[in-house]
């Protein structure tokens, strides 16, 4: 039978995976809120000056579905990866599941973006938010086995 630390201590493990997937969407929700919806509501023009379009305008549902179709994406990945195997995989292989998920899924969501503003978004918000994203992982990755 299980002490009390056990049993929480495996609660914990389970819900790893839920808490690293909500942190990598709050990253991605800031960078999206502070970085491309800004960019993305300006009017665009073409590269003679003429104006192409007057800027994505959204309300509160489309900010809500553009963060939820992230993290479908990112859930969808992680999964397929084995990213959500925290506690049963070694930590760096878990590691290295999610950053290839994340990856992934960041590469689709620029082309979304893109579609979006009818031309390239640019690119550094994104790395950024890969590089952040990517730190969020390492330390919920160290729930999983130990590498030996």
């Amino acid at each position: 039978m299980l002490g009390k630390s056990e049993s929480v201590k495996r609660i914990v493990v389970l819900h790893l995976d839920l808490i690293c997937l909500l942190l990598q969407l709050s990253v991605y929700a800031y960078v999206w809120f502070h970085t491309y919806y800004p960019f993305l509501s300006e009017p665009t023009y073409t590269v003679e000056g003429y104006p192409l379009g007057v800027g994505l305008k959204l309300q509160y549902r489309g900010h809500l579905l553009v963060l939820i179709v992230y993290l479908i994406l990112l859930t969808f990945f992680t999964r397929t990866y084995g990213g959500l195997k925290i506690g049963y995989l070694k930590a760096l292989e878990v590691f290295f599941s999610q950053i290839f998920a994340l990856l992934l899924v960041n590469i689709i969501t620029y082309f979304q973006l893109s579609l979006m503003h009818n031309w390239l978004v640019p690119l550094p918000p994104d790395a950024a938010c890969d590089g952040v994203a990517a730190g969020v992982d390492l330390p919920l990755g160290r729930g999983s086995k130990p590498d030996l």
